[in-house]
């Protein structure tokens, strides 16, 4: 908006390049890119911060802030790196700006979540979340195979923005999975060592009040198997 020539410094050094990424090691633009958008189309910047607010509150809302930026962040920059890795072969310096690839990335998680809710196309039509998550993830998927340099749509990143979150929630549903997992095991240990440590304490109690001769042949056995298991001092004979 400034001037013709800090666009140009913007879109030089700050818009994902992917021969800038790919050979010239400019990682920082597969984050950069995400905060800048075309100033001579504004719908370009209003239709992605529509859809991140429409869609990330009522993710937010589940998630949390933490939680939230960090998906929306790894589908982000992981979008961008798919984009520059898969376009150097094709354009290697036509640039991409937007958040679109997180956008379609915080869609393909609303759909997972709410794929019944009904979402209005242009206020009008009624569709539901995972129907336009389908719709938009085909056309994305026709447009990248199909790929033309001159259409001002980057087709891969949405594309790859949805292939980010599909890896990223597979993956934060089996850590939650493996963490339960762990949680249960850690539970049960500890409910079965409260168990041994009971039958040990009324067993030591038992020494006290008659003496180790007055104990079981089987209370003896646990016993000592519990003094080996957990490097207590061995019966007097």
């Amino acid at each position: 908006l400034l001037s013709n020539s800090s666009d140009m410094w913007m879109r030089t050094y700050f818009a994902l390049n992917p021969e800038d990424v790919c050979k010239n090691w400019k990682i920082w633009q597969c984050v950069t890119y995400l905060f800048l958008h075309s100033t001579h189309y504004i719908w370009h910047i209003l239709g992605n911060m529509v859809g991140l607010w429409f869609l990330g509150s009522a993710l937010e809302s589940i998630w949390g802030k933490r939680k939230f930026l960090k998906y929306y962040f790894v589908v982000g920059i992981g979008a961008g790196f798919i984009t520059a890795i898969y376009m150097i072969n094709f354009y290697p310096n036509v640039r991409t700006i937007g958040a679109s690839g997180s956008i379609y990335g915080l869609l393909v998680a609303y759909a997972m979540l709410f794929p019944n809710r009904i979402l209005y196309i242009y206020g009008l039509i009624p569709v539901k979340a995972k129907t336009i998550a389908i719709i938009l993830g085909g056309i994305a998927l026709f447009y990248a195979i199909n790929i033309n340099q001159s259409s001002n749509v980057s087709h891969i990143t949405h594309l790859a923005g949805i292939a980010m979150a599909f890896l990223y929630l597979i993956y934060w549903t089996k850590k939650k999975q493996s963490m339960k997992i762990i949680k249960l095991h850690k539970h049960q240990k500890n409910n079965s060592n409260k168990i041994r440590e009971k039958n040990v304490n009324e067993i030591l109690d038992k020494i006290n009040d008659v003496g180790w001769d007055a104990l079981t042949d089987e209370d003896k056995e646990y016993l000592n198997k519990e003094s080996k298991n957990n490097h207590f001092n061995e019966p007097p004979n």
